[in-house]
């Protein structure tokens, strides 16, 4: 499930820094409309990556590996390796703000289908059953709106400002989420079919108990993201004054 929004950052900077982008200037008057439309140009435009600023593909976008802890109701660690995220880079970004006093940047996107694809192995109880398997899994959301809260603290390198990420906060909801899993039950595939299907007709429940975590993995998946951009563009070239 996700890098998307260290993306969004990353890409808004990008855009920004880019020539076919214009510069949104913090407090000018439509700032938050320049932003919004810049950083969706950006995050679009990141498809097939920026290798000029260090930035791999958007969409799809390769992960090493993501864990998903046990909760109240998802009792069950959940591994997931060799992972593909793709739909990162089709958004529509609904709003942007910067708050230069506060060092904070605040964007809302909505991304009509996400899809994560690898292997997952799974161990634990879920709905009061026993859970070890061990193979391919694909999860997939539906109209997600993800919000990401950055914020910057200062840094100085060869004598010029540089943004560094001091906490990178995301919160995922989509409308909609299904799940794919080959081996549940270590080769019961009758038992993997019931427990599947009452997984995706009990999805938001689900998903709703492992969403801290879920929010966690991803944060950390794009501040690392965002990181090398922010490393190499000058903070007044990404928000001029």
């Amino acid at each position: 499930m996700s890098r998307v929004l260290v993306s969004l950052l990353l890409v808004f900077s990008a855009a920004c820094y880019a020539d076919q982008f214009t510069f949104c200037k913090v407090g000018q008057s439509g700032a938050d409309k320049c932003l919004t439309k810049n950083i969706e140009s950006a995050i679009r435009s990141l498809k097939n990556g920026a290798p000029e600023y260090g930035l791999i593909s958007l969409d799809p976008l390769h992960v090493d590996k993501i864990t998903i802890d046990a909760n109240q109701t998802v009792q069950l660690v959940q591994y997931y390796t060799n992972i593909d995220l793709s739909g990162f880079s089709d958004v529509d970004v609904k709003k942007a703000h910067y708050d230069p006093g506060k060092k904070l940047l605040s964007v809302l996107g909505l991304f009509p289908r996400l899809i994560q694809v690898g292997n997952c192995m799974a161990k634990g109880k879920l709905l009061s059953l026993v859970v070890e398997g061990n193979g391919n899994s694909t999860l997939t959301l539906d109209n997600t709106e993800i919000l990401v809260n950055i914020q910057f603290e200062d840094t100085t390198k060869d004598g010029k400002t540089f943004f560094k990420i001091k906490s990178f906060v995301m919160n995922i909801t989509p409308k909609r989420m299904t799940s794919y899993y080959a081996n549940l039950f270590n080769g019961n595939q009758l038992l993997s079919d019931n427990i599947l299907k009452l997984i995706n007709e009990e999805w938001e429940t689900l998903y709703n108990d492992v969403k801290p975590s879920i929010n966690e993995n991803y944060a950390s998946i794009f501040k690392k993201y965002g990181e090398v951009f922010f490393d190499k563009v000058p903070a007044d070239t990404i928000f001029p004054k």
